[in-house]
């Protein structure tokens, strides 16, 4: 979680505790969840050592561990998720071949995540700052925002996602 480095080293062993029961398990799709846990995981591990660098005045350590997250969130996780739907039989109105959606869902998100490193190299934020609440602030936000004002960046990170995943849901037939 986002709060404090000890709640996430919580969190983050109780999802690689998660992980690795399902995947030693290996029930029918198992091995599929046990991935997708991985990925939060790995999220949530790196949320810890950006705590960890921002209590210890670390700044390259905070760039390290957030451009991580970054790509976890923009990337990987988009991607283990696409992975974990993709064996779905896809009998559609959009239907394609399985390979084909995973390609294009993963260049979207990959190019989403283009567009957010642009931003942050625009406004030079790298680091994750502590935020209202004492929540952590993620710099492919505020650089988002910075960026192209509230409106903008909204419209880059909702509505083109919202779009894939009403295509995703409804034009695929990937619901599980």
């Amino acid at each position: 979680m986002c709060w404090s480095w000890p709640v996430s080293l919580f969190f983050c062993s109780f999802e690689w505790a998660t992980a690795a029961y399902l995947y030693k398990r290996n029930l029918a799709r198992d091995r599929q969840y046990a991935r997708a846990m991985a990925s939060l995981a790995s999220m949530e591990t790196n949320q810890m050592f950006v705590w960890l660098s921002i209590d210890y005045d670390s700044y390259w350590g905070n760039v390290v561990a957030t451009q991580f997250i970054v790509l976890l969130a923009w990337v990987l996780i988009p991607y283990s998720i696409i992975n974990f739907i993709s064996h779905v039989p896809n009998k559609g109105l959009f239907a394609m071949k399985t390979d084909t959606r995973v390609k294009l869902a993963t260049s979207f998100f990959v190019l989403e995540y283009a567009l957010i490193l642009f931003f942050q190299y625009t406004t030079s934020i790298w680091t994750t700052g502590v935020g209202p609440n004492g929540h952590q602030m993620w710099p492919c936000a505020v650089a988002g925002v910075k960026f192209g004002g509230l409106k903008l960046y909204c419209t880059v990170r909702h509505f083109p996602t919202a779009v894939l995943n009403f295509n995703l849901v409804h034009g695929l037939n990937l619901i599980l």
